[in-house]
């Protein structure tokens, strides 16, 4: 049985996502050990929900300078991406 090509029709590549201005680090199953140094080398702004399950690296990021942080049920995430879009040069 073969994988549902369907499944990846929107499928961004690594590469291609690192375009983004803003990169979000979610909360999941599995750690972001990876991602999130992805994330702070790109250039982008990440975007960090608060999660009870830390990583390792996190006393080592400073909110607002590293990352601007969410709530855990991203109830502030359009609020948040509001204020990156009318602060442009201090998200930057």
């Amino acid at each position: 049985m073969g994988v549902d090509e369907r499944i990846f029709s929107n499928f961004v590549s690594t590469k291609d996502h690192l375009k983004y201005k803003y990169l979000i680090n979610v909360d999941g199953d599995t750690c972001s050990w990876t991602r999130v140094p992805m994330i702070l080398l790109s250039g982008s702004v990440m975007i960090w929900q608060y999660s009870e399950k830390t990583e390792w690296f996190l006393p080592y990021l400073i909110p607002w300078k590293h990352y601007v942080p969410v709530k855990a049920d991203l109830s502030d995430l359009y609020e948040k991406i509001e204020w990156l879009r009318n602060n442009d040069e201090e998200a930057k």
